[in-house]
């Protein structure tokens, strides 16, 4: 991934797997946690205690 890309083998063994729709919504998911986790080093977000999350 360092040359942020996928080889076309990998990717098409992910759509025989998930299928067209499903690679949309696992790319999606992946953008939204680099959106989310950008976001929490940007503003400096400290990981929560683990006590309190239970």
């Amino acid at each position: 991934m360092r040359q942020r890309e996928v080889a076309d083998q990998l990717y098409h063994e992910a759509v025989d797997l998930f299928g067209e729709p499903g690679m949309i919504t696992v790319l999606c998911l992946i953008g939204q946690y680099q959106l989310i986790s950008s976001i929490l080093v940007c503003f400096q977000v400290p990981v929560p205690d683990p006590g309190i999350a239970s």
